[in-house]
């Protein structure tokens, strides 16, 4: 793959211990910034789930994060791939991301990168979600950026089929994210995003933004691991930070073209 934009682009695999695993991402790094129509066109011509284009700044590196069909509001395998790109170009391994949606500091650490992430909060203002007709009826269900459904067992997460119509129902939310515990220091997850042209992502970092603190106080424990059960799957572990941030640690599986 060639970056028409400067002088690198890379395509990671992101959010995975295993290199047959984890999420494909194309990352271009650039001096400005173009426009947004030729952005998304760009992204689109890629194929690939998410497209981050990266422009450095003084201090920090600017980031956007683009699927084949929208722009994407904050993208966590995107921006660990980003990080990847930017060690193996620069050398550096601890860098400071600039977004629409907030900074993201990222650190690379052993063979891992840890990402700093805001906390989803609950959003207690909004009416109970109907999930009357959904074939797996939840344990629990909340709002967050997301709509969440925690299930009774592993099996139930694996089963579940998406309505894309009871989804498309609930239009002012990115994404519907199924969960349950699958062991006393573990859970797992799949992420439904149509709005924005994912079906079904194969490893989201910025679902445990939502996930991570509900799990938390759950299981009373401030580490996790975590298994997206998508068909090439996905493995990282979240850890509390603060009241308000989360860490993420994820491994990148990386080769580029110049």
């Amino acid at each position: 793959m060639y970056n028409v934009f400067c002088s690198h682009e890379y395509d990671d695999r992101a959010v995975s211990k295993k290199q047959a695993q984890g999420n494909p991402a194309a990352v271009v790094l650039m001096h400005n910034w173009p426009d947004d129509n030729e952005m998304l066109t760009f992204a689109s011509e890629r194929e690939q789930p998410v497209t981050a284009f990266v422009v450095k700044e003084s201090k920090s590196y600017a980031i956007r994060w683009f699927s084949q069909s929208a722009e994407i509001n904050l993208c966590g395998h995107g921006t660990l791939a980003a990080a990847a790109a930017i060690t193996d170009r620069d050398g550096i391994e601890a860098m400071s991301f600039t977004s629409r949606y907030g900074d993201i500091d990222v650190t690379r650490i052993g063979e891992q990168y840890r990402i700093q992430f805001p906390i989803f909060s609950r959003d207690g203002d909004k009416a109970t979600i109907d999930v009357g007709c959904l074939p797996i009826q939840p344990v629990e269900a909340f709002f967050t950026r997301d709509i969440v459904l925690v299930l009774a067992s592993e099996s139930e997460v694996m089963q579940f089929e998406l309505d894309k119509s009871w989804l498309k129902q609930q239009c002012e939310h990115h994404a519907l994210i199924v969960t349950a515990q699958s062991a006393d220091d573990e859970y797992v997850l799949r992420y439904f995003a149509p709005s924005i042209g994912i079906d079904e992502d194969i490893a989201t970092g910025s679902a445990q933004c939502s996930l991570a603190p509900y799990w938390f106080e759950k299981t009373g424990r401030r580490s996790l691991a975590v298994r997206q059960l998508s068909e090439s799957g996905g493995q990282f572990n979240v850890h509390h930070h603060s009241d308000s941030q989360i860490f993420l640690d994820a491994s990148v599986h990386q080769c580029h073209v110049e």
